[in-house]
């Protein structure tokens, strides 16, 4: 059973001890103290953890998202982009909300924001694109909840439907259209950059052959 005593304050603070655990808070009224006592009693007679409770009631997204970016992403092969998502995420007031908080419903609206950024030719930015930054906060909460201990934590993003991906032309260059590019642009003194993995396309096409290996060139032939 828990307290409940007036402190000289005029407020109400509340006690609970449970398996050498002790909870507590204070309330302006002796009803709202009353109402609290019995929620926290009924959720540790069902088992729930309510210190892990009391954590996501303290912490705030914005804290674990600043964590993520100086312990997690240095060492991601995709910084330069995450990196500017993640400050997006940071610097949108859902990153100032405690973890109980944060809804479906917050989410939804941060979605809706990433769908309306403008893009190129006075568009709104692609399906794709959206795709791609939404990834970035889906793995960076992924993190939260998966490795950092907060797996009693509801993740929101799970059940938000993304928009569709656009259709890409999935067409391939047929052997001979290529040559004839090639044979037009080389007749024009121009030069046409031909990236590929399929070293016998490459072969049959292009006339000098380098290799990139994290920007950086490693051969030239």
């Amino acid at each position: 059973m828990g307290t409940i005593t007036r402190r000289a304050s005029g407020r109400y603070q509340v006690k609970i001890r449970r398996n050498g655990a002790s909870f507590s808070r204070s309330f302006s009224s002796h009803d709202s103290a009353k109402r609290w006592e019995r929620a926290c009693e009924a959720e540790l007679d069902l088992g729930i953890d309510r210190s892990s409770l009391i954590d996501l009631r303290r912490t705030t997204l914005a804290t674990l998202v600043e964590r993520w970016i100086t312990e997690v992403l240095p060492h991601r092969t995709s910084a330069s982009y995450e990196g500017p998502e993640a400050q997006r995420l940071l610097a949108h007031p859902i990153a100032a909300k405690n973890l109980a908080y944060i809804g479906q419903s917050d989410f939804r609206r941060v979605l809706a924001e990433l769908q309306a950024l403008p893009g190129r030719g006075g568009d709104t930015i692609s399906p794709d694109t959206v795709i791609r930054k939404w990834t970035v906060y889906r793995t960076i909460l992924r993190c939260i909840r998966d490795e950092w201990g907060y797996a009693h934590w509801a993740n929101p993003l799970p059940g938000i439907r993304l928009p569709p991906p656009r259709e890409h032309r999935q067409r391939r260059w047929e052997p001979h259209e290529l040559q004839r590019l090639v044979a037009a642009a080389r007749d024009a003194g121009q030069a046409v950059l031909f990236s590929s993995h399929i070293l016998p396309e490459v072969e049959k096409a292009c006339g000098r052959v380098i290799v990139l290996r994290k920007g950086q060139l490693v051969h030239s032939q």
